[in-house]
């Protein structure tokens, strides 16, 4: 089972981490954490034109306390304005 996390971070490095574009020296910190915890970050709408969806990016880790801590760093940068482990949807 994986353990999925939420993030949202500011619309003025939305654009620029949905490009990947190098270089990139506001997305230094992101790719930092990627790669310290071996993720990716994934936009959670991958080709909307909607600004208030094109924020949201999702990182999927089989491990909470791994989770935990990715989320604290990320919640560290300028750009993150939100991080969390998505809660489970209730059984029907």
């Amino acid at each position: 089972m994986t353990v999925p996390i939420n993030v949202k971070v500011s619309s003025a490095i939305a654009e620029k981490l949905h490009r990947r574009s190098l270089p990139e020296e506001d997305l230094t910190e992101i790719f930092d954490i990627e790669r310290d915890f071996g993720i990716a970050i994934k936009p959670l709408h991958p080709n909307t034109k909607d600004p208030s969806l094109n924020t949201h990016f999702i990182i999927e880790l089989l491990d909470e306390t791994k989770a935990k801590e990715v989320i604290d760093r990320l919640l560290r940068t300028k750009f993150v304005d939100a991080a969390y482990i998505k809660p489970q949807d209730e059984p029907p």
